[in-house]
């Protein structure tokens, strides 16, 4: 009896085998791979302030100044309608035994327009210490011509 179960489930996994070869595959389009390589998402530059900075180690004051003046397309007519702003702001704390620790609290907004939102702008200035890092990202440009383009993200670490 177990021989005559082996043999009917050896030609039945042979026949689900056959059949599930014969499926035909369709080839892809060659136009399908050239038109995700002509869609080449392209980031344009911008700086902070009115600098050439866009990223980098800053000193505080510098960073203070430029922050109150904006984000800014660089060499372009452009204008900034928004960017993501997220500050990680390094703190040192006491753990429940008393042992000092450092801890980074992240604050993160979306800010319409170039400078930030009048929330944050009433306290960040007070809080930039050495050891903070600031991104921008998902910034917005609007290009004439060109419409809404995206910004390439900038990283300043203050020192």
């Amino acid at each position: 009896m177990k021989h005559a179960m082996l043999i009917v489930l050896t030609v039945c996994l042979c026949l689900a085998a056959g059949t599930a070869g014969a499926q035909v595959v369709q080839p892809v389009p060659q136009t399908a791979k050239t038109d995700t390589a002509a869609k080449k998402k392209v980031y344009y530059p911008v700086v902070l302030g009115l600098s050439d900075r866009s990223g980098g180690t800053i000193p505080k004051q510098l960073f203070d100044s430029l922050l109150r003046q904006g984000v800014r397309a660089q060499d372009t007519a452009g204008q900034v309608s928004g960017f993501m702003f997220n500050y990680k702001e390094r703190n040192i704390y006491e753990d429940s035994v008393g042992n000092i620790i450092v801890l980074t609290d992240l604050l993160t907004e979306y800010c319409p327009g170039d400078t930030l939102t009048p929330g944050i702008s009433n306290s960040i200035y007070l809080r930039t210490k050495k050891g903070d890092t600031a991104y921008f990202d998902n910034i917005r440009l609007t290009l004439p011509g060109k419409g809404e383009v995206p910004g390439k993200g900038m990283k300043f670490v203050i020192e």
